[in-house]
């Protein structure tokens, strides 16, 4: 570097030393320091100790089981959201982690449900439980989800780990024979185990000697209403089976997962210890509870002590679910949109949602056609980041030159917000503030894009690689994250400067018609003519990745890359979309725009109109609601133009 250069970079970097010295950001740096002790360091929920703790420490590797499916029926979002959140936590820790996490799921391929839906379907037990195994896992790589380093299905360890785990309960007095199978005793669990746990402990209303659960067997041959089955005696009616000591039968719901980790564990003993256990927060009770019981009665002490539970996901206000029938499968869900297209990912929309909109991973989530919008919204914003960016490189072919403000800005901003999106992860996954760092750097960097044509590279650069890096920390697909470096984007295809050339002089040609027409006003027609002819030819050009923004003068218009419009998806509901675009909205009342149209679909208002809630009930988000504000604002300039006109 000339010495002229060196000694204004100096200049620079000692003035944003002492912006950074200011009281605020002194306040703010010293946090961020000390978050930085801890930098190493991931914190979950603990449905447990109802605390968000550190994983718990050991001199080896992490072992995580997640329950897996009951694969009678087709995987609906319910599933979709616990596996996408859980691929999430997945993604992090193994990021974080010195040691490689183990990862293990199981697969419930025989139960009452898997046999019903057999008999109804004419298939047998275990080909239907195969069917629906396999697009389960179609299902999990269409979201991007991870597969388990093992996956362990029940079929495949009734005679080698779950019948050996039962016998174990009997001989410890843990378990009874009845004429229909053999049940836990809790009440011997609490009497011999109480000194250092109970029954319950994960969901204490479970203790109430009244809580009942349903399992297809007779109530009446329970000698507590709390004991739960773990074999089930063979009927007549029923043709799969497995020998045990005590009869023919198959394994109660609870004792699988119990048996399995236990003979995982066992496998892994040298290098993984199972520390975590996650599902979805119906599992709490009964599955998980009984879990623990059964666990600590055959190892006679405390067993997986760190607990991870997703939220349920809600619809129409019930929970979304196979039992009620309500539940939107995630085959259908991703059947809805085009595939084909360079830019569509219905996968990466829903995981955004996940992430960041749907509320925390452990709280309850409304699904709605409003919210997965604005996430689609979202990630087309961060699509137009990673086009324009790479565009705006192309164009500067790698020129350094001098910093000023903006590119500092830029800089600090980009790893200001790395720094924070990953202590937000590390502080129990959280998404929300996650999303937040991240669309800072989004919208400064589509801000920088325009204002700053001839800027410097680095900072571009710098920027481009911290987002790209963070989308893929999280899960998303190359589709999001590979936005504007593939061979057909938008980016490749504006590469050759002949077409740079094009778009410049079209551009150019487009200001000075709108020049014409803003100069010669008296000429109302003719302006009005031209600048409708302007704005359709503005419009147009969307359709080929070409974003053209209008300066108030009419001299210096500008250009940029841009999704094109062809390949953008409006909502699922597509098809309504003709009917609602027939109104016109010069006719509308202020009041009325979000109650008409494309608007149409909140269910509550406030008193100027502005939608509080959307169609399913839940609240409009901050979000939402600033870009209703601007629709809202337009709407107004529209409707004085008008009367203007009149």
């Amino acid at each position: 570097l000339s010495r002229s250069l060196r000694f204004s970079l100096s200049n620079r970097l000692k003035y944003h030393s002492i912006e950074l010295q200011s009281p605020v950001n002194a306040i703010r740096r010293r946090e961020l320091s000390a978050k930085l002790n801890s930098e190493n360091d991931v914190t979950i929920y603990n449905s447990l100790s109802k605390e968000i703790e550190r994983l718990p420490e050991s001199n080896k590797a992490i072992a995580w089981y997640t329950c897996g499916p009951t694969t009678y029926a087709p995987a609906h979002l319910g599933h979709a959201r616990t596996y996408v959140c859980i691929d999430i936590m997945r993604r992090v820790l193994e990021a974080h982690v010195s040691k490689p996490p183990l990862f293990t799921m199981n697969i419930t391929d025989i139960d009452d449900k898997i046999m019903k839906a057999a008999e109804d379907t004419g298939e047998s037990p275990l080909d239907l439980a195969r069917r629906y195994e396999r697009e389960f896992w179609e299902d999990m790589d269409s979201l991007n989800c991870l597969r388990p380093h093992v996956v362990a299905r029940v079929t495949e360890r009734v005679e080698s780990d779950i019948v050996p785990y039962i016998e174990t309960l009997i001989d410890k007095g843990m378990a009874y024979d009845t004429e229909d199978g053999i049940y836990f005793n809790v009440k011997n669990f609490s009497e011999k185990m109480g000194h250092f746990s109970k029954y319950g402990k994960l969901s204490p209303h479970a203790t109430s000697e009244h809580t009942v659960e349903n399992e297809g067997c007779d109530a009446n041959l329970k000698r507590d209403q709390r004991d739960f089955v773990l074999w089930k005696k063979q009927k007549s009616t029923e043709s799969v089976c497995w020998e045990a000591p005590w009869g023919k039968g198959r394994p109660g719901w609870h004792i699988e997962c119990s048996a399995i980790i236990e003979s995982i564990q066992q496998q892994f003993e040298d290098t993984h210890y199972f520390s975590v256990h996650a599902g979805g927060v119906d599992l709490k009770f009964p599955h998980h509870t009984n879990e623990i019981a059964q666990a600590e009665a055959y190892r006679g002490g405390e067993w997986i002590n760190h607990w991870v539970h997703t939220g349920h996901l809600h619809i129409d206000g019930l929970k979304m679910s196979k039992s009620l029938k309500n539940f939107i499968s995630i085959r259908d869900f991703m059947g809805k949109y085009d595939m084909s297209s360079s830019t569509e990912s219905p996968g990466d929309d829903f995981r955004l949602w996940c992430l960041g909109l749907s509320g925390r991973y452990r709280a309850p989530a409304t699904f709605s056609e409003s919210r997965l919008s604005e996430a689609r919204s979202i990630r087309q914003k961060i699509l137009r980041f990673l086009h324009g960016g790479e565009a705006w490189l192309a164009v500067s072919h790698g020129n350094i030159k001098l910093w000023n403000d903006s590119d500092f800005e830029l800089h600090n901003l980009s790893l200001e917000a790395k720094h924070n999106c990953t202590l937000a992860l590390q502080n129990d996954f959280d998404g929300s503030e996650f999303l937040n760092e991240l669309m800072r750097v989004v919208e400064a960097g589509n801000t920088y894009f325009t204002n700053r044509p001839d800027g410097s590279t680095e900072a571009v650069r710098t920027a481009l690689c911290n987002v790209r890096e963070l989308l893929r920390l999280v899960g998303f697909s190359n589709k999001t994250t590979n936005a504007g470096l593939g061979r057909d984007n938008t980016t490749d295809s504006l590469e050759n400067s002949n077409k740079h050339q094009a778009v410049d002089t079209l551009v150019s040609v487009r200001s000075r018609m709108r020049k014409i027409a803003l100069d010669k006003a008296p000429r109302e027609q003719v302006s009005k003519d031209l600048l409708e002819l302007c704005d359709e030819l503005r419009d147009s050009m969307l359709d080929h990745g070409v974003e053209i923004m209008d300066s108030k003068s009419g001299e210096s218009d500008g250009w940029r890359p841009c999704l094109p419009k062809s390949e953008k998806k409006e909502t699922m509901q597509s098809n309504n979309n003709n009917e609602e675009q027939q109104v016109d909205l010069h006719t509308v009342p202020l009041e009325d725009l979000f109650k008409v149209g494309i608007y149409g679909k909140y269910s509550q208002f406030d008193a100027n109109g502005v939608p509080t809630h959307n169609s399913d009930g839940s609240e409009v988000s901050k979000r939402l609601l600033k870009k209703l504000l601007k629709k809202r604002e337009i709407h107004r300039e529209r409707l004085a133009q008008k009367n203007k006109e009149k």
